[in-house]
């Protein structure tokens, strides 16, 4: 014999009663027929050969769906693992197996819980052919038992929850339940007193206690009766009882339900009030505080003159609290606002209790003050309600948080500006520092060789005294640059002048440089010292212009392991200064290749925008640290971090730099009329300052592609530049 369940293919239909040979068979497929629980018949393979009408409304399908349907369709697999588990067994065995609970699928989609019996289904020679068996829909049952659980749960929650003590007693007067609040108001613990009797009744009041269980046994309720109980500890709670009949899950009655709500703060209260009667109305009166009393029914029944003065309506404006609602808040929304909430919270106090809320009232001349209101719950059911003006009180704290945030904020920028400041100094001092030490150095060696009269490597260390000399004449243009444009050709003193001569003099005597070298060199000085004029304004076909400048730049970094990418559509022409916009892209394009690491790229691109044309040069490398940003315009502030750039040569990544390049962009574009912006984001990576880039993206051990770094960080930087006119 194969084994059950090993081919699910669907089975060729087959009429029901088309298996029926004889009338006795007819007959018998008629009674399974008019059965109300599903039966069914299957093969080995757990295809559906046979049924009756109430397994097809069972589930949703027609005779003709269903038919040949393997198991498996109408059943989730941990169904279908149970059901295969049971017809092996039978198959094994020969024993039939009952009462099993499945979960099938009907058409629609919905759940339905069957219990089953299965028996083994043999031919005429006694070999197994399938199964058969009945499946009783108990859908309604379990989900009646279901809600059954959850309805007894929530039950226990909502008993849990309370915030009164409850105890609920059997029929012989012992404890059944108590819950939580009950051991933290009398002290004892459930363990305690479940399954006893409680014996915290006073004897004074055990008369009235019976009474009251009594009533209740002939199906009465008890409302907040009054009464006492001990404490674990001895001492006496005055307290509210409430209490009714408790009844199982059938709806018969199994005991008593008691809810005990403690009110000895209040009976304190009341007593003390009682004393003072005499006091009261002169305390009323005199309140520094609004104070109105309002009946059970919601009539106004007091106003003290704190409150006339405060708000300007007498009992006469306001006889009720709907006429109050109306007139302090003449706003409807606002209004609903306010009545919900103290409908909500209205019906939630009892005697005693209170709690403070602020709303902004209407007065009667037309003005809004912010009041804190104070109601409490007296025992007969009225309100007392307190007002206390805080509108000066709200506006100071307003202003005095205002001033405070102002001040912090003052604060921040002005620590900000002073670290700024020092990192301007240590910069420049860094900038300075190393190519004077470096000419330093190279003039000692250089004596020293001409002493020993050995001129071989002269030329190494000439070469390193030049570097250091460019260095110091770069910072010195860049910053002739932004004085200039500042100042306007504003005249330097003749001294200066004399000195600079003399000393341009001493170096041609000993570099014995051509003539023609010297008075090139006196005309630049002359210009940089008394101004110069950058030249007109000129049409400028742009990506002839930018190629250019991406050329000169790639010739530069061929060391560099980089890739300028160009979108420079043609025919886009601005009508600027050629020789100030030259300074200007090549500013912030080096800036772009010192920021980004090898195997990087950086885009130049060009956009058209309404009447004018924008410039990007965005690079895909280390970024700007937020704090840096601020000050990058502010002129000879690195946009590195502190301490972590070095005096390289140009274009190597992470070369320093005084930082005026881009001083010198930004009062440029206020002198010759265009925009220059940036956005920047730090690398991730190197989120803190003290972090440091590799240099080369293949030896981050961060990423491990080029996609990776280029969406970590970078920055981009925009010139906004007027349209030429065609």
């Amino acid at each position: 014999m194969s084994p059950p369940f090993n081919e699910p293919n669907r089975a060729p239909p087959t009429n029901f009663f088309s298996q029926a040979k004889t009338e006795s068979e007819k007959s018998f497929f008629e009674i399974i027929e008019s059965i109300e629980d599903g039966y069914f018949e299957v093969d080995l393979a757990g295809n559906l050969t046979a049924f009756n009408r109430p397994l097809c409304e069972t589930l949703g399908y027609r005779r003709s769906e269903l038919i040949g349907m393997n198991n498996r369709e109408f059943m989730d697999p941990s169904n279908a693992k149970l059901v295969y588990q049971t017809f092996n067994q039978v198959y094994w065995t020969g024993v039939s197996a009952k009462a099993l609970d499945w979960e099938l699928i009907g058409k629609d989609g919905r759940k339905h819980y069957v219990e089953s019996s299965i028996s083994l289904k043999r031919d005429g020679g006694g070999s197994p052919i399938g199964f058969f068996g009945i499946a009783r829909d108990v859908t309604g049952k379990k989900l009646a038992a279901r809600a059954l659980k959850e309805s007894k749960e929530r039950y226990r929650s909502f008993l849990e929850s309370s915030p009164d003590p409850i105890v609920i007693y059997d029929n012989q007067g012992k404890a059944t339940y108590i819950n939580l609040v009950f051991e933290k108001t009398f002290g004892w613990s459930r363990d305690e007193l479940l399954g006893g009797q409680i014996d915290f009744v006073p004897q004074d009041q055990r008369p009235r206690t019976l009474q009251a269980i009594g009533r209740v046994r002939k199906g009465e309720s008890v409302h907040l009766f009054e009464t006492k109980r001990f404490t674990q500890d001895g001492n006496l709670l005055d307290v509210q009882l409430s209490a009714s009949v408790h009844r199982d899950s059938e709806g018969n009655p199994d005991g008593i339900i008691v809810i005990l709500r403690d009110i000895s703060k209040l009976k304190i209260a009341q007593r003390a009030l009682r004393d003072s009667e005499d006091r009261f109305g002169i305390l009323v009166e005199e309140s520094p505080y609004g104070i109105a009393i309002v009946e059970k029914s919601g009539k106004y029944k007091y106003l003290n003159p704190k409150f006339i003065e405060m708000f300007g309506y007498n009992l006469g404006d306001i006889p009720n609290g709907r006429t109050w609602f109306r007139k302090a808040y003449p706003d409807s929304a606002y209004r609903r606002q306010v009545i919900a909430t103290w409908i909500a919270e209205h019906e939630k106090f009892v005697p005693g209790e209170s709690k403070i809320y602020k709303n902004a009232v209407t007065c009667k001349d037309g003005t809004i003050k912010t009041i804190l209101f104070k109601p409490v719950t007296i025992e007969n059911g009225e309100v007392f309600i307190s007002y206390e003006d805080v509108t000066v009180h709200e506006r100071f704290e307003r202003e005095l948080k205002k001033a405070h945030n102002e001040m912090v904020s003052a604060y921040e920028e002005l620590n900000m500006l002073h670290l700024a400041r020092e990192r301007v100094i240590n910069h420049l001092s860094h900038e300075l520092k190393t190519p004077i030490a470096l000419l330093s150095g190279f003039f000692r060696l250089l004596n020293r060789e001409i002493d020993k009269k050995d001129i071989r490597g002269l030329e190494a260390m000439m070469g390193r005294g030049e570097r250091a000399l460019q260095r110091l004449k770069k910072i010195q243009e860049e910053t002739e640059d932004i004085f200039y444009v500042r100042q306007n050709g504003g005249n330097h003193q003749a001294g200066d002048l004399v000195d600079d001569l003399l000393g341009i003099r001493e170096e041609f005597m000993e570099c014995e440089q051509p003539p023609a070298k010297f008075y090139d060199l006196i005309i630049d000085k002359l210009v940089s010292m008394y101004g110069y004029d950058e030249g007109k304004n000129e049409d400028i076909q742009l990506d002839a212009f930018l190629n250019d400048i991406c050329e000169e730049a790639l010739q530069s970094v061929r060391t560099r392991h980089m890739e300028i990418i160009r979108d420079l559509p043609t025919g886009l022409k601005t009508f600027s200064n050629k020789r100030v916009l030259k300074k200007i892209c090549r500013g912030l394009l080096r800036n772009a290749i010192e920021n980004t690491p090898d195997e990087g790229q950086i885009e130049v691109f060009i956009r058209k925008q309404n009447d004018s044309v924008q410039i990007f040069f965005r690079d895909f490398g280390t970024g700007i640290l937020p704090d840096c940003q601020r000050y990058i315009f502010y002129g000879f502030y690195p946009t590195q971090a502190g301490g972590q750039y070095s005096s390289k040569e140009p274009y190597e990544f992470g070369a320093g730099g005084s930082g005026a390049d881009l001083l010198r962009t930004k009062i440029f574009s206020e002198r010759y009329g265009f925009t220059v912006d940036f956005e920047s984001t730090r690398c991730k990576y190197i989120s803190k300052e003290e972090n440091v880039c590799p240099g080369k993206i293949s030896n981050c051990r961060y990423v491990d592609d080029k996609r990776n770094c280029y969406s970590s960080g970078g920055s981009t930087f925009v010139l906004g530049l007027p349209m030429a006119d065609d």
